[in-house]
């Protein structure tokens, strides 16, 4: 089954709070992870946050987070790479 589509939608003065705070997040970062950013924050906001500097903060942390595919099982089991 596929996911119904996300219907937030952001007035103008959010999505200016979105852009800045996105513009704020990608600094020095890598194209890769630009987008994964830009959908942390959106999903930041979605959820009611409006504090640039938190969904700045808040995306950059979540994109840091290494996935689940870092952690190594077996003879190893509990080391992270």
């Amino acid at each position: 089954m596929v996911p119904p589509p996300d219907t937030t939608t952001f007035d103008p003065e959010t999505i200016a709070v979105l852009t800045a705070a996105y513009q704020n997040a990608i600094k020095g970062q890598s194209a890769a992870v630009r987008e994964i950013i830009a959908k942390h924050i959106i999903a930041l906001a979605s959820e009611g946050e409006r504090d640039p500097h938190k969904l700045c903060e808040g995306a950059l942390a979540l994109s840091m987070r290494r996935p689940r595919a870092w952690y190594v099982r077996g003879p190893t089991r509990g080391l992270l790479l």
